[in-house]
């Protein structure tokens, strides 16, 4: 019983990582406006399902690196 517990413990973040955040969360993650957010989002990997907007964390990090690229040219 100790493993599982240990096992769920150390996959939780993992787990929260895979999980698809809201425009607002996606927003909040940036630390920008959820309008600043809207402004980049042509710019940013995303699925609508439902009339809303999902963003995976990874393609958030991807489209900063990239953005991190472009500044430093």
């Amino acid at each position: 019983m100790k493993n599982v517990t240990h096992f769920i413990q150390n996959n939780m973040n993992t787990l929260d990582e895979q999980k698809p955040l809201t425009a607002s969360e996606a927003a909040k993650f940036l630390s920008i406006s959820l309008r600043t957010f809207y402004q980049h989002l042509p710019a940013i990997k995303h699925a609508r399902r439902f009339g809303k907007i999902y963003v995976q964390r990874a393609d958030l990090l991807a489209y900063l690196n990239n953005q991190e690229a472009n500044v430093a040219i």
